[in-house]
């Protein structure tokens, strides 16, 4: 076979290894990338924007306001009677409770003997104002060892379903050990009730919530689906899907549901996107006739120290009261988010095709325009993945073909370099693409994990250009740093935080103090970004040349930014100028840089108060040399953190 056909070979059998790579990973270490994937389609879900529901659905709040004006929560039993009647005379097609009563009024004088038999006269009036409108009740299940307490007294109102199937198989849906509910009085004066349980993923976002459980033989609905239920009067049915999974058919439309009988949740922003009654209105008849008729109502609490709140992809600190609210939306809207049954061979595949399509347009166009030819493809992916979740509602994951498709183009960038070593013009530009295009890679991963890391980073760089151009003025280093090194140096500055990809999310994300293990485990950061670098050195087998140069500094500038000159820094505790120079710079860079800018559990700092924190530290923490070239440039630091802020704050931007 001809010569000329070895390089292409080479070239795809290279972009199926990538595939393959990224492939092991997912199955692997499915943690790894699952977490990513998750906040990939959490991005999507805010890219796409809010989307008003269609449906008439409204939350009535216990809010600050209606505990100021009532009293404080809870509020005794004839009060809440009041506000029950007051909801049944507004017109409500439903009024769904994300409250348990499962307290008798202890206001209402001692509890007789025996509550059940002779309630008090405040449970009594609550009990028949429940009965007197479209309500439903929630409650909630347990899960464990078998329940020992004793939930026989609970009244739950399964779903109206008709299962077709084995519906209630383990793998369907969930099988709660136990129940937590109303007081049977108020149970018993209703006809309906559902269940409140959404539990968070492990990075604590709600992204899913069950819509199904199967408790003591019976399917009982969440309080959403229970409210569309009524809402829509139409029975429900339970379809057996063939992968396994189940189809909801409403009298508004099919669902198709995730394993254990969950739905994604479609947010349509920050909490009180929907519209918000305060309960203190409804009590005392401000509301104007007819805002609630028709409409789909959810109580819940929302007070300052009382509320449920939940962090979603929007916001937080999510009402809980409004992901039961947005829910129904969902369901009545017909705009549930689903994944297609085949969804893990749809990735699976086109991880594999787009590894080898950028390997194919690399071998038939070349890198520069092969890698851009990838990058339209993936931009396209993105697209369609936004679009796809904004429009019909289909989950899909881009993450794994990106990867693969950065991993080719790295992979191929050394490949191809190699093979033209001996055109030291076009390699010189090849290499200065596989610099970029890592760095930008890694870079975006780091801003994947923490926006605010991410955009630390890319303002180093041209801090870090202007204390080096300075120090290369001063007598002692003249000559050592000329404009490539500065150029290079700059590039590579945006990398020295990379090994915080290897936080945990608790830790990296953390608004309160880090404690003394949670310091300990951030200070891993350099050591993790170190060992990042070397074992892609060692396996791209860049040991000696131009490449382990740039490396070398890359290495160094991410080992050693959190030393300090008077040893007392980490992760080595090296002094004076045993620590790096491109350390010691991107020290000064990286406090300063730090200072300047917002975080979580503090304001900004003045660009004075950033350089007197320097200027103390020369000798101590910052190399004196180095605080010298910063003051004599300071005013440029505070020209490029001002252009940063107007960047920052250009529609678009975050």
């Amino acid at each position: 076979m001809p010569r000329t056909h070895a390089i292409p070979r080479r070239v795809l059998l290279t972009g199926a290894a990538a595939a393959v790579v990224v492939l092991t990973v997912a199955v692997a270490a499915p943690d790894a990338l699952a977490r990513l994937e998750e906040r990939t389609l959490d991005g999507l879900m805010v890219s796409a924007g809010g989307r008003a529901p269609a449906s008439r659905v409204t939350v009535v709040a216990v809010d600050d306001q209606s505990v100021a004006a009532i009293g404080q929560w809870p509020w005794p039993h004839d009060v809440m009677a009041q506000f029950v009647d007051s909801l049944n005379a507004s017109g409500a097609t439903v009024v769904a409770y994300d409250i348990m009563f499962s307290e008798p009024d202890r206001t209402a004088g001692a509890a007789s003997a025996s509550q059940a038999q002779h309630p008090n006269p405040h449970d009594s009036a609550l009990a028949r104002a429940f009965s007197r409108g479209p309500t439903i009740l929630g409650a909630g299940f347990t899960f464990g060892r078998a329940s020992t307490d004793d939930h026989s007294a609970c009244v739950l109102h399964p779903a109206p379903v008709v299962q077709v199937g084995d519906a209630l198989s383990p793998a369907a849906v969930f099988h709660p050990t136990g129940a937590v509910c109303a007081l049977p009085l108020f149970g018993r004066s209703v006809g309906a009730t559902g269940f409140l349980n959404a539990g968070a993923d492990g990075d604590g976002v709600l992204r899913r919530v069950p819509l199904l459980m199967a408790f003591e033989g019976r399917l009982h609905p969440s309080l959403a689906l229970q409210a569309v239920a009524i809402g829509a009067s139409g029975p429900l049915q339970v379809l057996e899907a063939r992968d396994g999974r189940l189809v909801l058919r409403t009298k508004v439309g099919e669902v198709r549901l995730d394993p254990r009988a969950t739905v994604r949740v479609r947010f349509r922003g920050p909490g009180q996107t929907f519209t918000h009654v305060s309960a203190a209105d409804v009590l005392r008849g401000r509301v104007p006739p007819g805002a609630l008729r028709g409409h789909v109502v959810f109580v819940g609490v929302t007070g300052l120290g009382l509320r449920d709140v939940v962090a979603t992809p929007f916001d937080p600190a999510y009402p809980g009261v409004e992901v039961h609210a947005t829910l129904a939306a969902d369901l009545l809207d017909g705009t549930t988010l689903w994944s297609p049954y085949a969804s893990r061979t749809i990735w699976l595949l086109a991880t594999l095709a787009f590894g080898m399509a950028a390997a194919v347009l690399v071998a038939r166009a070349g890198l520069a325009l092969g890698a851009v030819g990838s990058l339209v493809a993936v931009g396209a992916l993105w697209g369609a993945a936004l679009w796809s979740m904004r429009g019909p509602g289909v989950v899909f994951t881009p993450l794994y073909p990106t990867l693969a498709v950065a991993l080719a183009l790295a992979a191929l960038t050394v490949l191809s370099l190699r093979h033209e070593g001996n055109r030291a013009d076009v390699a010189q530009v090849r290499r200065e693409q596989t610099r970029d295009f890592a760095v930008s890679s890694l870079t975006s991963l780091v801003e994947t994990r923490d926006r605010s890391t991410g955009l630390h980073a890319k303002r180093t760089g041209e801090f870090v250009a202007l204390i080096a151009t300075q120090l290369n003025a001063m007598p002692r280093y003249r000559g050592q740093l000329d404009a490539d090194y500065v150029r290079l140096l700059a590039r590579l500055a945006v990398l020295h935080d990379i090994g915080k990809v290897g936080i945990p999310d608790a830790v990296l994300n953390k608004a309160d103090k880090l404690t003394d293990d949670e310091y300990a485990q951030m200070k891993r950061h350099p050591e993790l970004g170190y060992e990042t670098i070397v074992r892609a050195e060692r396996d791209a087998g860049l040991t000696d040349g131009e490449e382990a140069d740039v490396l070398r500094l890359a290495k160094d500038l991410v080992r050693t930014h959190h030393e300090r000159w008077d040893g007392k820094g980490y992760p080595h505790g090296l002094a004076g100028e045993a620590i790096p120079l491109p350390g010691r710079i991107m020290a000064v860079v990286d406090v300063y840089d730090a200072l300047v800018q917002a975080r979580v559990y503090r304001g900004a700092l003045s660009h004075e108060v950033a350089v007197s924190h320097i200027a103390e530290g020369r000798g101590t923490a910052f190399d004196p040399d180095v605080v010298d070239a910063f003051h004599a440039v300071e005013a440029q630091f505070k020209a490029l953190t001002t252009r940063f802020e107007a960047e920052a704050a250009l529609p678009g931007r975050s």
